[in-house]
């Protein structure tokens, strides 16, 4: 009696653990917002950031798995930034919870520029896809560690002061470190932002400009850039500060923007100021530039221009543009002109260009005067007849 009792239970067990043996493991979903720190509870660090100690810590928000019961860990491949990833860890967290933050602490890392991947992974040892972290280039850095002994020998380039018009834009920049800039070329950046619907934060126009300084920055001096218009190496600056999208509303300034220039603080190379809205005068006390007549001679076309306005417009640019009979572009010229009197007329001559047949002329190209009206600054003029 008992035989087929005994029997039955023996089945019972075995298929449990059958049915156990059959269940296929699910690997851990990717890990969720990561971020890097510099100690344990500390603030998170934005990409390129610095550390001074060798200790940074590697955090995802949470970890989670369709095996809710599992362990899971997070597992990162931290490597020089001038080596390629291999999907190989070479630090792990210990196991713990689903659904939890989860922290890879590293201690002791030697001085240089990192970057990092990380991935998920369960007690059995499933692993999820690698996420890289930062949304940055794999060839710029994510964290760069420097010992007491580096930062004795590091620049660090930093704002000193920003200032902003409708007209200028002067940038002070120091060089707070205790050596000079090793690379003479220091790239300056100029992006404008505008604010996202609802206020959800901000994003890039399609303006954007840059600038190449050449020249030492010795250590603990400063460098001024004033881009108002008077300076022909900051031209294509101060086209982008005195013509912004409609829509911009905030500057984003970065110095050092190509990360060329190892910093003992890569964290404080941006800074962002809003737009200042010009306050124009009323209409009759603005300039209002125009052209008068146009004409042609046979190989020097020439107009004239006149400021019809009631107030003296100051210095700007005269963009020329000549067209063939299609109206496709055959060549381009800039030219600056001296300013111009209320009632004031100025004759400008310009060469021809063979097969162009019109020539295409717009006053105050960069928007340098601000005018009563700014609808009559441009004309097309037929050079060409046969």
């Amino acid at each position: 009696m008992k035989r087929p009792f005994f029997a039955a239970f023996i089945v019972f067990i075995l298929s449990l653990t059958g049915s156990h043996l059959a269940h296929a493991n699910t690997p851990p979903d990717a890990p969720l917002s990561l971020s890097q720190h510099n100690s344990l509870g500390g603030p998170a660090l934005s990409a390129g950031a610095t550390n001074n100690n060798g200790q940074v810590v590697f955090e995802a928000e949470s970890i989670s798995d369709a095996d809710s019961e599992q362990a899971v860990g997070l597992e990162i491949e931290l490597r020089p930034v001038s080596n390629a990833f291999s999907n190989v860890p070479t630090h792990a967290s210990p196991l713990g919870m689903s659904g939890l933050p989860i922290k890879v602490q590293t201690t002791d890392l030697a001085s240089g520029a990192y970057h990092w991947q990380a991935r998920a992974i369960d007690a059995d040892q499933a692993a999820s896809a690698w996420v890289a972290f930062g949304g940055n280039p794999e060839n710029e850095p994510d964290i760069t560690v420097f010992t007491e002994a580096d930062v004795a020998n590091l620049p660090d380039l930093r704002f000193e002061s920003v200032s902003l018009t409708p007209s200028s834009l002067i940038i002070v920049v120091r060089n707070a470190g205790l050596v000079a800039v090793p690379n003479p070329v220091i790239r300056l950046q100029l992006q404008w932002l505008k604010q996202n619907a609802a206020g959800a934060g901000w994003s890039a126009t399609g303006l954007s400009r840059g600038f190449d300084y050449r020249a030492p920055l010795n250590a603990n001096t400063t460098e001024t850039f004033t881009i108002d218009g008077t300076n022909p190496e900051l031209a294509g600056l101060y086209a982008t500060i005195a013509a912004p999208p409609a829509e911009a509303r905030r500057l984003r300034i970065e110095v050092d923007s190509f990360h060329s220039i190892i910093e003992f603080d890569e964290g404080n190379n941006e800074i962002t100021v809003d737009r200042p809205l010009p306050k124009l005068a009323p209409p009759s006390t603005l300039p209002d530039l125009a052209f008068a007549t146009s004409a042609l001679r046979t190989q020097k076309p020439h107009f004239q221009i006149l400021n019809q306005g009631k107030a003296r417009a100051g210095a700007f640019k005269i963009d020329l543009e000549w067209l063939d009979a299609n109206k496709v572009s055959l060549a381009k010229e800039r030219m600056s002109t001296r300013p111009l009197s209320p009632g004031g007329t100025r004759t400008v001559q310009f060469k021809s260009v063979a097969h162009a047949v019109y020539l295409k002329a717009k006053l105050d190209a960069l928007n340098q005067v601000a005018e009563s009206d700014e609808s009559n600054n441009e004309i097309l003029i037929r050079i060409f007849s046969r």
